[in-house]
């Protein structure tokens, strides 16, 4: 479950949401949010930021087999040098930190001008 909410307070869906006069009580992040036919099923804009702009559909088959975790090593692995870490931005253990850059991505780049 750390992994999960790790996860999860790093998606700037969780941090925030629309409210506005179509969604008076919010979009729940972006999860009433409907698309139009998408690849993978991505219907909202939640799952389609979840699935990493449709790079990554539908959930693991759990638990991994050893194919599983060659799978995603290998996908880590070509992340690795085109998106380097800034060991300085990290936070270790700063978790309101993590909540607050999840946020200003969300009202940056998800709901900007809102």
């Amino acid at each position: 479950m750390i992994i999960h909410y790790v996860g999860d307070i790093h998606q700037p869906l969780h941090s925030t949401a629309k409210v506005d006069s179509t969604y008076p009580y919010g979009d729940f992040g972006g999860n009433k949010e409907k698309l139009p036919s998408t690849p993978c099923g991505a219907s909202n804009l939640h799952s389609v930021w979840d699935s990493v702009a449709y790079l990554y559909c539908g959930y693991p088959t759990l638990p991994f087999t050893s194919s599983n975790w060659d799978y995603y090593q290998g996908e880590v692995d070509a992340m690795v040098d085109p998106y380097p870490i800034d060991t300085a931005k990290i936070a270790p253990g700063q978790f309101q930190e993590w909540a607050n850059q999840s946020y200003n991505e969300a009202i940056n780049y998800v709901y900007p001008g809102k």
